[in-house]
């Protein structure tokens, strides 16, 4: 008798140690879940969700830019070496940059700054250190050009046009993961 209640006992411990071990390994991996989607929820809501968007207007705005305010020259680039653009060519294109690029242009480098801690890779890459060049560049610009100095009109570094689907790339990629987490 006394064998049965000491393996009942026995069993009894082993059984509770051992749903308290599954219980705490549960607990452990939902945790760990539950971290891994509050960081990519962080990524997507801080970084690349407002980086994606604003690019992406940028694109359409810049779409609608070349094909209703071109120079009459026509060529690939609005100005160039063998470009003629008229004042009024130039002074459309200085307006657009500091009352529609600009502030996009802002909004965009906020995001990076702010929020290179979220970086998918930890490092800034070779588009996003670009775009932030292109932005600091223009910004020697607009001083210039309010007191009158017309003689440059843009920036030292093109926007850089990889930067769209890099970003692009990566806001999928988070939404899947997203998705695999909930």
């Amino acid at each position: 008798m006394w064998e049965t209640e000491t393996i009942a006992i026995v069993v009894t411990i082993g059984l509770t140690f051992v749903g308290y071990l599954v219980t705490y390994a549960m607990q452990r991996a939902q945790s760990s879940c539950d971290a891994k989607l509050a960081h990519v929820n962080m990524q997507l809501r801080n970084l690349y969700g407002p980086l994606y968007t604003t690019l992406k207007a940028n694109e359409a705005i810049w779409r609608k830019f070349t094909t209703e305010k071109w120079p009459a020259h026509g060529g690939d680039a609005y100005f160039g070496k063998e470009l003629e653009t008229t004042p009024e060519e130039k002074e459309r294109w200085r307006l657009w940059m500091i009352e529609v690029f600009e502030p996009i242009n802002v909004r965009i480098e906020k995001a990076i700054i702010e929020n290179g801690d979220l970086l998918i890779d930890s490092k800034l890459s070779e588009p996003l250190i670009n775009m932030l060049a292109h932005i600091a560049a223009y910004r020697a610009l607009y001083p210039k050009w309010q007191a009158g100095d017309f003689t440059d009109h843009t920036s030292l570094i093109n926007f850089p046009g990889d930067l769209l689907p890099q970003v692009e790339a990566a806001y999928q990629k988070l939404l899947k993961q997203q998705r695999a987490l909930q």
